[in-house]
């Protein structure tokens, strides 16, 4: 197994320990831009974040695409749901 580090990115020091980051690279096969990178980061980081405060992700994703579409503006992931 090759681990790549990349300095460009940064993760939230509670996501040190989870293995979230290792595994969704090994079966993505990584990205192509740098933009990508950042939008592939911030993506597991809401997952990550959604999981640990027990809310469904995918729900979460699809009002916030939808508050969006409407000019609304964003909520912040709940502690609970």
């Amino acid at each position: 197994m090759v681990i790549l580090r990349d300095s460009r990115l940064t993760r939230h020091p509670s996501c040190l320990t989870s293995g979230v980051h290792l595994i969704a690279r090994r079966i993505s096969n990584g990205t192509r831009t740098e933009e990508g990178s950042a939008a592939y980061a911030a993506t597991l980081s809401v997952f990550e974040t959604c999981r640990r405060r027990g809310v469904e992700p995918w729900r979460y994703i699809t009002d916030l695409l939808a508050r969006a579409r409407k000019g609304l503006p964003h909520v912040v992931i709940p502690f609970s749901a």
